[in-house]
């Protein structure tokens, strides 16, 4: 799933086509300051929404050790000093990009603010 920041990038192609080189760099760092929150907020939504299709029927016990055997093995803990080839060839990746669009249903098209998020606890 892509989130596409129409908004945002308009943001920032008028900033980016400004004539005068001093008044584009304040503005490119003003539109940067401003677009950070939305990007974040939309970074945020896409990892829960990641980690959630993920985690349905594997979060169980059974699921989880399930899990722990096929990727570490069974006699092998997470604390191990090796780390397994799959740990070292799976990671997050996050890549910024202007690129060209082909809309799709399943595009999250607009801005994403951080009032959607649902607020943070943190649990002793």
């Amino acid at each position: 799933m892509a989130t596409v920041f129409e908004s945002i990038s308009d943001g920032f192609y008028t900033a980016f086509f400004e004539p005068d080189p001093e008044i584009r760099r304040n503005k490119i760092e003003t539109w940067i300051v401003e677009s950070a929150p939305i990007i974040q907020s939309a970074v945020e939504n896409d990892l829960g929404a990641y980690l959630e299709e993920i985690l349905v029927d594997t979060w169980t016990e059974k699921g989880w050790k399930s899990r722990v055997e096929k990727f570490l093995g069974q006699t092998q803990g997470l604390g191990r000093r090796n780390p397994l080839p799959f740990i070292d060839t799976y990671r997050l990746h996050l890549d910024v990009k202007l690129r060209p669009h082909e809309p799709s249903d399943k595009d999250i098209v607009g801005v994403l603010t951080p009032v959607t998020l649902p607020p943070k606890t943190v649990t002793p």
